[in-house]
């Protein structure tokens, strides 16, 4: 079946209900296997990184010059344009590469998230640079903006974490502490908000860089109708203040249809997805997406 193209479904040309069948086909299904490999071999996958690093470079330049600029949501009044600057990097997926990673639960036929794989790829501190993002950051360092790492990893992984950023090559400002884990402190959960205004307290928040919605807002597990909504709301900020990179692999986007994927089994997450894909894309009209 011929692929609508991405204008014809924003002008409703085109456009026709999809005969999407009622059950997921049976059988075993590696639905992450064209995501890892687009992430570890495409071309284009890089390319946007670059695109992404090479324009937050021109951006950067931008910002250290307008004392006004902020682009932290958290950062609401005007004392910020006294603080020094800073940019926010999230890590896996947007500086470091864990298709590696990924490609392990493939080759080992782990249908979701397994920790102990997790744990082991971590403790091993090997994930490489991704395109363009060791050189944006020690662009920043090197006009005097501080480098912060905001990560999902745990507390307990944060030795093995900086033990990979210093392998790669990312620099860290001496004598401050750059680089904030889950979990660090009581109310450093999963949501990155209290962290940000942590570091937002104290420097001027130039960019921010992450590969999933919860990387530039609260709210990023809400159903998809109300994250497509916040993210339009924020319409500005995208390319300008906010850097997103590509991640078919895994993120709130995924866990959104579905629910932790510790509430549920493989085959009813399949079933969960298949369903979605039938709701959208057995009506007619570019409305129906979500």
């Amino acid at each position: 079946m011929p692929r609508l193209s991405f204008l014809s479904c924003l002008l409703g040309i085109g456009w026709s209900a999809v005969p999407v069948p009622a059950q997921p086909p049976s059988g075993p299904v590696q639905s992450n296997l064209n995501s890892v490999l687009w992430a570890g071999t495409a071309v284009e996958h890089d390319a946007a990184l670059l695109q992404t690093y090479n324009q937050a470079k021109a951006l950067l330049d931008r910002a250290l010059r307008d004392r006004n600029w902020t682009a932290a949501l958290e950062q609401k009044d005007t004392a910020f344009r006294s603080l020094p600057p800073a940019v926010i990097m999230d890590i896996d997926e947007t500086i470091l590469d864990n298709s590696p990673f990924e490609a392990q639960l493939l080759a080992k036929g782990a249908g979701t998230f397994d920790p102990i794989l997790w744990q082991n790829w971590v403790a091993e501190a090997n994930a490489p640079p991704l395109p363009g993002a060791l050189e944006f950051t020690h662009y920043a360092h090197q006009h005097g903006v501080t480098v912060f790492y905001v990560t999902n990893r745990e507390a307990r992984h944060k030795a093995a974490a900086r033990a990979n950023l210093d392998r790669a090559g990312f620099p860290f400002k001496k004598g401050v502490e750059t680089l904030y884990c889950q979990g660090e402190r009581p109310d450093w959960g999963a949501d990155k908000t209290t962290r940000r205004a942590e570091i937002a307290a104290h420097y001027r928040i130039l960019l921010l860089f992450g590969d999933d919605l919860g990387d530039f807002m609260s709210g990023a597990n809400s159903p998809s109708a109300h994250r497509r909504e916040m993210s339009d709301s924020n319409r500005e900020n995208w390319g300008v203040r906010w850097f997103i990179v590509p991640n078919a692999m895994y993120g709130s986007w995924e866990t959104s249809l579905y629910g932790p994927a510790g509430d549920t089994t493989e085959e009813q997450r399949q079933k969960l997805k298949f369903e979605t894909l039938r709701r959208i894309f057995t009506r007619a009209g570019p409305a129906a997406k979500e």
